[in-house]
């Protein structure tokens, strides 16, 4: 026991040095950034607009708001700094969930503003990352929610729904850094504006922000987003609308994506490299505008030829647009290359952008309708 005691009292000792919360600090000691804004000012400097929940309106009954709190400095970390001299509690990002930067900001570069993200210790790299298309990243912000009073979370909730609805993609901090030093691929970020929903001015995110490396070359609608995430074999659901067919110019179809597959393979022959895109989706038949009954065996074999056509040019089209416009392969066909076939990789990644932008790619979608609503003609009124 002799030979223990000196033991237990060092490790007694230790102890009361390592138990308790030695650097706790109260919650009221820190304002909670849920979302940025950066922007660049007249005078360029950097322009932060913060929103910050407000936990001083108590009562059981009591809503969580937000406030914003706009700050300038020369630099990403001046500017933050300086948010105190208009209030005492420090900003705390451990809980932000968004940052949005201006198209200024995007097409100067951020790099800088991922730099910060990765070197401070509060900000996760799981937040959100996006561009905004309006004169300011702070007009974002100072839109108003529909179902909540903080507008950082509602946004990135908005995000996480785009997987099912497919109008813009979804991209972690984290997911673009990785994707900047990577040959063969280029990367993105969704897109977000402001707009007026039932009489209340809002945001919508809508389409994506194409960059080459960090700085910003432009856009892509929507609509040609829905495509994009079939490319690169990202659909989770979403709806497939075929307006008309060959003597029917009133079917409005809408068929709902159940399942979708996508594999992609570099082919090469005589000296070139292709790519061919094979799609196979499965879908619900779930709505038609057309008195004709499509729920035959005839009649989904129709509208599975016309969907997959039409999934097919709209797919080309996209990508003969990007390769014309922006000369970056977003869809990361080079990555395929590099993946399966390195020693063609080898050969051809310092010159893959004159590549890509003369890449041929075969697109075969195939449309499976695995389901049919209830009723097999659209209801009818009158005599």
């Amino acid at each position: 026991m002799r030979r223990k005691l000196p033991f237990l009292i060092l490790l007694a000792v230790y102890m009361t040095t390592i138990t308790g919360c030695w650097n706790y600090r109260e919650i009221n000691q820190f304002s909670i950034v849920a979302g940025t804004a950066v922007d660049r000012g007249e005078n360029g400097k950097y322009i932060f607009t913060f929103e910050i929940i407000d936990l001083h309106e108590g009562g059981r009954d009591a809503r969580i708001n937000s406030k914003l709190v706009k700050s300038e400095g020369d630099t990403l970390f001046d500017a933050i700094r300086n948010a105190l001299k208009f209030i005492a509690p420090r900003l705390y990002f451990g809980h932000m969930d968004i940052v949005i930067v201006s198209e200024d900001i995007a097409r100067e570069g951020i790099a800088e503003l991922l730099n910060f993200l990765s070197r401070d210790q509060e900000p996760r790299l799981t937040i959100d990352l996006l561009v905004s298309r309006e004169k300011t990243a702070m007009e974002i912000l100072n839109s108003q929610g529909i179902l909540t009073n903080i507008r950082s979370f509602e946004i990135s909730e908005m995000l996480e729904a785009q997987r099912n609805a497919l109008k813009a993609p979804e991209v972690k901090a984290y997911q673009f850094i990785n994707n900047l030093p990577c040959q063969g691929v280029a990367p993105f970020l969704p897109a977000v504006y402001s707009d007026e929903n039932a009489g209340v001015k809002t945001s919508e995110i809508s389409g994506m922000a194409i960059f080459n490396e960090d700085k910003l070359a432009g856009f892509i609608d929507e609509e040609e987003t829905k495509y994009f995430h079939f490319i690169i074999n990202k659909v989770k659901g979403g709806l497939l609308i075929l307006k008309s067919i060959p003597g029917d110019d009133k079917l409005n179809a809408t068929l709902e994506i159940f399942s979708s597959k996508t594999k992609v393979k570099p082919v090469y022959s005589d000296g070139k490299v292709s790519i061919e895109l094979k799609i196979k989706t499965r879908v619900v038949f779930d709505e038609q505008g057309s008195d004709v009954d499509y729920t035959t065996e005839q009649g989904q074999d129709m509208i599975e030829k016309e969907m997959a056509k039409l999934l097919e040019e709209n797919i080309q089209k996209l990508i003969k647009k990007v390769q014309k416009e922006y000369d970056l392969d977003i869809f990361g066909f080079g990555r395929v290359i590099q993946s399966e076939r390195p020693d063609l990789w080898k050969e051809m990644e310092h010159d893959w952008r004159d590549l890509f932008r003369d890449l041929k790619v075969n697109v075969d979608a195939e449309i499976d309708i695995v389901d049919t609503g209830l009723l097999a003609k659209s209801i009818k009124v009158g005599s």
